[in-house]
């Protein structure tokens, strides 16, 4: 088993209320297929394929891209997940071996923090109504189960884990030396 270290900043009034049904998501929704995931997952060769399809739909290979292949390549089912927000943190864990394209997603009663409906339409995600809404960059989800919620930083985290909640990267290998007590 792993622990990862996974940070919600990308489209978080949508991301938060998808988390507490049991997705955990991240961006890159030009992305977003099947076969994408099925090629990244793969052992060999797949990050010549991931790197290939990055490289032609966005003219670079920006570092980004490993939160992603973290995402898809390296999670599985099984490995805990840390997720920080303000002053806390929760940890879930992963259900599946597989990520998912964001379009086989329940959005059923899921609402934005400002109460925005979330729906499908052309396999993304969109906030508000079908005549005036946005586009939700959310490209792909994890099946999650929810172990501990909101547990207080400054009493369960040591000084390493703390530190790393703060870092700016979406996805990173983490360690759990004094959680839950």
């Amino acid at each position: 088993m792993k622990i990862w270290l996974h940070r919600i900043s990308h489209h978080a009034e949508t991301a938060y209320p998808l988390l507490k049904k049991g997705y955990l998501s991240i961006g890159f929704v030009d992305f977003t297929s099947s076969e994408f995931i099925k090629e990244t997952e793969k052992e060999k060769g797949s990050w010549t394929y991931f790197d290939k399809k990055i490289k032609e739909k966005w003219n670079s290979t920006p570092r980004t891209r490993y939160n992603l292949w973290r995402f898809i390549h390296d999670m599985k089912k099984g490995d805990w997940v840390v997720v920080p927000s303000s002053g806390k943190f929760s940890i879930y864990e992963l259900n599946e071996n597989s990520a998912k394209p964001i379009n086989d997603v329940d959005v059923k009663n899921i609402k934005t923090w400002s109460k925005d409906d979330v729906f499908l339409k052309n396999e993304r995600l969109y906030k508000g109504s079908n005549e005036n809404c946005s586009l939700i960059d959310l490209g792909f989800f994890r099946d999650v189960t929810l172990i501990e919620r909101d547990i207080p930083r400054n009493k369960y985290a040591d000084s390493l884990l703390t530190s790393r909640m703060k870092f700016r990267a979406v996805n990173q290998r983490a360690k759990l030396t004094r959680v839950l007590g």
